[in-house]
């Protein structure tokens, strides 16, 4: 029932998601950085900031699942 739902998979997207964020991020900094147009506080630096969030809230809901998983279960 929970694979049905895209329970358990929600984290692994939330992080992959977190993932191509910071990838992207670091592409355009390569870019930017090469042909010397990267400044320190450029709107790409908020890339970054969002994959951090994004990796921290999918271990956040990884840990709330889990916990979830255990009521149910002890029951």
């Amino acid at each position: 029932g929970l694979f049905g739902k895209a329970t358990i998979t929600k984290p692994w997207r939330i992080l992959a998601i977190g993932f191509i964020f910071m990838t992207g991020s670091d592409i355009l900094y390569s870019y930017l950085s090469l042909t010397g147009k990267y400044e320190t506080g450029n709107f790409m630096d908020l890339g970054w900031n969002l994959s951090y969030l994004l990796i921290a809230v999918s271990g956040v809901y990884q840990k709330e699942l889990v916990d979830s998983l255990r009521k149910k279960f002890k029951k």
